[in-house]
């Protein structure tokens, strides 16, 4: 290799110690996205003896390299990483191995495209271990570091990917196990305490129990003889948030018709009587409207009394009739 292009490409990627990610670190600081791979390094060779059938060196190399386009984009969160984002990172893997010439260049660009097509035994090991490093630090991390929506994904995210092996998932259980016991232990911001209980928030649909939506939706005005094939129909086409307490038991719904892009309607928002008065609906309301899948969207809702509440969230009023209240978010409106 020549020494100037092993010298660009090293200057390019020591940004990698620069650039931070979302994570925080439990000494409250932000960690690099260097500081990231290194430990799924370490990460993969620790567990060489536990999933032996695996290539574990390829492994680390993939880990090694999977994230070397954020030294030019810099990180992009999970949930906030969609179509144009994922084109800046291709275009900036395409730089950063414009850089390299011969042998170097051809492996480098095998491996990014084992990371991105995940098809071997080594890389869907890596997209397990991937996640479980970031669940990980999110539990060492000072909770009060965490997004609203991030006690949703401690919860749901790398689960698919840590099927691949019963080591992981076996791993990504304790990881999540820790998560309850930290939102349990700490009761941050983005959970609610009320009397020694805990209270969450989440979007994961398979918590969600149509009989108990149905027994909900009969405390309302509006819904109160929704069947309970109307219930399931309107969860099924929604995006749906549930309010559940340490033991998931679900306290609170909501819903949201949304195209994704344009648009989203809010509806059927509700907490169980007996748990009124214990801040569930701010906590509710909080998650939605931090929500990145709503992120500047333009909002509307219907309330028959609550429109002090939404204003506290960016909602004007454009309509009301005395009986019927309409609602609206134009993009752009913050809390």
């Amino acid at each position: 290799m020549k020494t100037d292009n092993l010298i660009a490409f090293l200057d390019a990627v020591e940004k990698l110690k620069c650039n931070t990610r979302h994570s925080w670190t439990s000494g409250g600081r932000q960690e690099s996205v260097a500081e990231h791979s290194w430990r799924l390094c370490v990460f993969a060779w620790m567990l060489r003896h536990e999933i032996p059938e695996v290539r574990m060196e390829r492994v680390i190399e993939l880990c090694m390299f999977h994230d070397i386009g954020e030294a030019l984009t810099g990180d992009f969160a999970v949930f906030h990483k969609g179509e144009r984002e994922e084109l800046r990172e291709e275009e900036a893997l395409r730089q950063l191995t414009g850089l390299l010439d011969g042998a170097e260049k051809e492996e480098l660009e095998g491996l990014l495209s084992e990371v991105r097509v995940k098809k071997t035994p080594e890389a869907r090991l890596f997209a397990a271990l991937d996640k479980m490093e970031a669940l990980l630090q999110h539990n060492e991390a000072p909770i009060e570091s965490w997004l609203p929506l991030e006690y949703d994904l401690q919860m749901t995210y790398g689960n698919e990917q840590s099927e691949a092996f019963a080591y992981t998932k076996m791993l990504r259980e304790r990881l999540r196990q820790d998560s309850k016991e930290k939102i349990m232990r700490e009761a941050p911001e983005g959970a609610s305490e009320a009397d020694g209980e805990v209270f969450y928030v989440s979007t994961d649909k398979k918590k969600l129990q149509v009989s108990r939506i149905k027994e909900l939706m009969e405390q309302t005005s509006w819904a109160g003889d929704r069947t309970l094939g109307q219930c399931q129909k309107a969860m099924e086409n929604s995006r749906c948030y549930g309010v559940y307490d340490r033991n998931d038991y679900q306290v609170g719904y909501a819903r949201v018709l949304t195209d994704y892009t344009t648009t989203y309607y809010l509806a059927d928002v509700i907490v169980d009587e007996a748990y009124r008065g214990q801040g569930l609906g701010r906590l509710l309301l909080d998650y939605i409207t931090g929500d990145g899948e709503l992120e500047g969207l333009y909002g509307m809702l219907h309330t028959e009394d609550k429109a002090g509440l939404y204003e506290k969230y960016g909602f004007h009023i454009y309509e009301n009739n005395g009986t019927d209240i309409f609602m609206k978010k134009v993009r752009g409106d913050h809390e």
